[in-house]
């Protein structure tokens, strides 16, 4: 039996314990094998494994299931903000899948995801003792948002300190027009940041800047929703900390 995604399942294969001899394929390779399908009257296959591939240049991917956010109750905190590897992993199983004696599983989700997040967060504390949850939490970003990169999170050069106080004028001010979750190069808006440099003289020194968001015209068309990306860079070129913002136009 051959597993053909549908267009909503993209590229995104499932390893599963199938109870007859079967072989998933995604959504475009689907197409051309019902292509080959209705081009020959004795279409014939094969398959042939060729190891485990490496260095893709499409990898990571957002599994198909995985939301995109943002999150239509609460649109102007970002969410997901961070994402892990969370599709096929192998890992301990509380029973036989396949009526062997191991009791491992092959399985997809947050509950994959999270072990290898929450793995990582303990790594940077154990490394960096004095640091608050935030500053973990800000520092195993790839670029600010997205999937996580423990290398540079040990030494992130700048992040976001923030404090439950932070997040009281969000939630006395939801309902406003204007929300935040991906920043600068948006479509249909002017961005004004200020101060246009920040200046730290010694570790752990705290600043602060603003953004001022102006939408010009109807340049956005049909679209309710502009996305773009802030980017603070150190002087040697070192350090590039991302914040992503969204601007919903209602």
């Amino acid at each position: 039996m051959i597993l053909i995604n549908d267009l909503a399942g993209g590229y995104t294969t499932l390893a599963s314990a199938h109870v007859l001899p079967a072989s998933h394929i995604n959504y475009q390779h689907g197409l051309a094998v019902k292509g080959y399908l209705t081009s020959t009257q004795l279409p014939t296959a094969s398959i042939s494994f060729g190891g485990t591939l490496i260095g893709k240049s499409n990898a990571p991917q957002v599994a198909f299931f995985s939301s995109r956010g943002p999150s239509p109750q609460s649109p102007g905190i970002l969410k997901p903000d961070i994402i892990g590897p969370g599709v096929n992993i192998l890992a301990a199983w509380g029973a036989s899948v396949d009526n062997a004696t191991n009791s491992f599983n092959v399985v997809s989700g947050t509950s994959m995801s999270c072990p290898h997040l929450s793995g990582v967060a303990a790594l940077i504390k154990s490394a960096h003792p004095d640091w608050s949850q935030q500053n973990v939490s800000a520092t195993v970003f790839d670029l600010g948002s997205g999937h996580v990169n423990p290398p540079t999170a040990m030494n992130p050069g700048l992040v976001y300190d923030l404090h439950p106080d932070d997040f009281v004028p969000y939630l006395c001010g939801l309902g406003y027009s204007t929300y935040t979750y991906k920043a600068l190069s948006l479509e249909g808006v002017d961005v004004k940041v200020m101060p246009k440099e920040i200046k730290f003289r010694e570790l752990k020194e705290k600043a602060s800047f603003s953004v001022k968001f102006t939408r010009f015209g109807n340049a956005m068309g049909s679209s309710s929703v502009s996305e773009g990306h802030l980017v603070w860079s150190s002087n040697e070129g070192e350090y590039n900390v991302v914040s992503a913002i969204v601007v919903v136009f209602v």
